[in-house]
């Protein structure tokens, strides 16, 4: 059997090993689907799971419960966002309705022409479920 002096890379990975690197993200992917299309008390993390092409039982493994799932993905898509707009923003020396336009432009094309656009609307349909 030879000996491989460093682990394989990402591309050099058998393909299990990869699946397994990427299934976090596969499973967010597929439960943003989900909660745009069925809103939070109508989707299922059995649909979700199918949906990545694993089973209930190992979205459990990355994520206890449903909620902790749909705070995940709103975290990966939208909470992520806000800390570079500060940052920009505390840098930003044009006008306030101009640092306000580009603010918009910014929202529009990273968050409201995306399938994102539908986490906003169930973020503020269960802010009173999750106020955190």
């Amino acid at each position: 059997m030879p000996h491989h002096p460093h682990p394989p890379s990402v591309e050099q990975a058998p393909k299990r090993e990869r699946r397994k690197e990427a299934r976090p993200g596969e499973l967010l992917e597929a439960a943003l689907d989900v909660f745009v299309e069925k809103g939070y008390a109508a989707a299922r993390v059995d649909e979700v799971a199918a949906r990545a092409g694993v089973s209930k039982g190992t979205l459990f493994l990355y994520f206890p419960s449903k909620e902790e799932l749909f705070k995940e993905v709103i975290r990966k898509n939208i909470s992520g966002l806000y800390a570079n707009w500060s940052a920009e923003i505390d840098c930003f020396t044009d006008t306030t309705a101009e640092m306000l336009a580009y603010a918009l432009q910014e929202w529009w094309r990273l968050v409201g022409s995306t399938k994102m656009a539908g986490i906003c609307k169930l973020m503020e349909a269960e802010a009173g479920n999750f106020p955190e």
